[in-house]
């Protein structure tokens, strides 16, 4: 007998389909699924995460870490920060310039401190980059946002920072 390997894009899907129709057939089947890795909610976070560092004015990856558990904005802080900077400057530019807006110019309170704040680790780590190997740089932004230490308490929390010390 002869072993045949099918690979799918989707194994949890078309796998199951195609297994089922071997076994229809007499053919043993077996389907074996993995998680892409970089489809991984970790790896899409740390991604959005150095995708900002390195250009903040890419709205996706900007939104996408900010209301992740690195800063924690409520989909309604971003809306408030947008709200208030077409209000100020009656413009519907990128999210970036609202949110560079509204960290400058924004209206005092909680919501301007944490995104001043996120604005200068945003900026601190991009200063950071210049000086840092690339790989201890990775780990310093990861350790340093507290990020690893979150994915570590999330369900599969050691298979999720197995897979961050990876990338």
């Amino acid at each position: 007998a002869k072993d045949i390997g099918i690979l799918f894009r989707a194994a949890r899907y078309r796998g199951e389909i195609m297994s089922r129709a071997l076994r229809e057939r007499a053919i043993e089947a077996h389907v074996e699924e993995t998680e892409d890795f970089f489809d991984t909610i970790e790896i899409e976070v740390a991604l959005a995460l150095l995708t900002c560092i390195d250009n903040m004015k890419r709205d996706v990856p900007l939104i996408t870490v900010l209301h992740s558990e690195v800063f924690g904005f409520s989909p309604d802080d971003l809306a408030h920060i947008r709200i208030e900077y077409k209000k100020a400057v009656n413009d519907r530019s990128a999210y970036w310039e609202a949110f560079e807006w509204f960290a400058e110019e924004g209206p005092e309170g909680d919501l301007k401190n944490r995104t001043s704040a996120a604005r200068n680790a945003l900026t601190g780590w991009r200063k950071l980059s210049r000086i840092l190997p690339l790989e201890d740089f990775v780990w310093n932004v990861l350790v340093d946002s507290g990020y690893y230490r979150m994915a570590g308490a999330m369900p599969g929390g050691a298979g999720r920072q197995a897979n961050l010390r990876t990338l």
